[in-house]
């Protein structure tokens, strides 16, 4: 399923996945549909919906084989739920299958609480030479070798039990141990050179953290005091007095959450206008 499979979708693959209760997943999804028109939005899911906007949707079910390999060795060190944390690594393997099975090129994949504000391919941009980035929550991957590579990645370090270990101990949250594929995948790009070092980008409209500040940004109400330009864009202004940074996405992690529906764009956005001014 590369993007020439999509009709009349030519821009580079969006994948989301999400199981169980959906939450903000629809507003992130009709965001991204109208950020990249040109894009498929791709919906791995436990769930098939019908939705009022066009997102191609794959029961993840059929695209589990190989997390097995990595059911194996998983051990559970980390305060979140044994359910989700397994499936925060899960979802990898998921993707690598489903790119790999479907012919999928160069793609992104993004959490279910970013919300997207430009095309797919500017988002891709700085990823150029670099088989991917090292933040979890909203990623591009050079196709799904690379994915492979981090699959790979991930069950030779939760194979190797002392080093597991002393990882979940540097990143432990009070007493107790804690690791999570953000931690991993951070850990196995800082000594991969292939790898984007994604954080340099939060001054080019790479958001950590809507509710972070990046000792760079204004807050208000406790997040980004972004206002949107006419253009639909995002923008926050920096408290140095430096000029206002337009964002390509938005992170909403955590409590955030419930203010998603606040920054999706009105009925009345044009996305067509918008890919017009991002041209410029």
């Amino acid at each position: 399923m590369s993007a020439g499979q999509f009709p009349g979708k030519p821009g580079l693959p969006i994948l989301f996945v999400h199981i169980g209760h959906k939450g903000t997943l629809d507003i992130a999804l009709e965001q991204a549909v109208r950020a990249s028109p040109d894009s498929p939005v791709i919906l791995l899911t436990d769930e098939i919906r019908d939705l009022p906007f066009p997102v191609h949707q794959a029961d993840i079910r059929l695209y589990t084989g190989s997390y097995g390999r990595f059911g194996a060795v998983y051990e559970h060190l980390s305060v979140n739920g044994e359910g989700y944390e397994a499936m925060c690594y899960g979802r990898w393997f998921f993707v690598h299958e489903f790119a790999v099975r479907h012919g999928l090129g160069r793609f992104c994949v993004f959490d279910s609480d970013v919300m997207l504000y430009r095309p797919a391919e500017h988002f891709a941009a700085p990823f150029a030479g670099r088989i991917a980035g090292n933040w979890s929550w909203a990623n591009c991957f050079e196709g799904p070798e690379a994915l492979g590579y981090l699959c790979d990645r991930f069950v030779e370090i939760f194979a190797d039990k002392p080093r597991l270990h002393a990882l979940a101990d540097r990143f432990r949250i009070g007493d107790r141990p804690h690791v999570s594929d953000m931690h991993l995948l951070m850990e196995i790009a800082a000594a991969d050179p292939r790898f984007l070092e994604q954080g340099g980008l939060i001054d080019r409209g790479f958001d950590h953290n809507i509710r972070d500040g990046n000792q760079r940004f204004v807050l208000r109400d406790g997040l980004k005091d972004i206002r949107f330009g006419p253009d639909g864009i995002p923008v926050c202004p920096r408290t140095d007095g430096g000029p206002p940074v337009p964002f390509t996405f938005l992170h909403f992690q955590g409590p955030a959450k419930e203010r998603m529906a606040g920054f999706a764009w009105p009925a009345l956005t044009q996305p067509s206008a918008l890919q017009t001014s991002d041209r410029r």
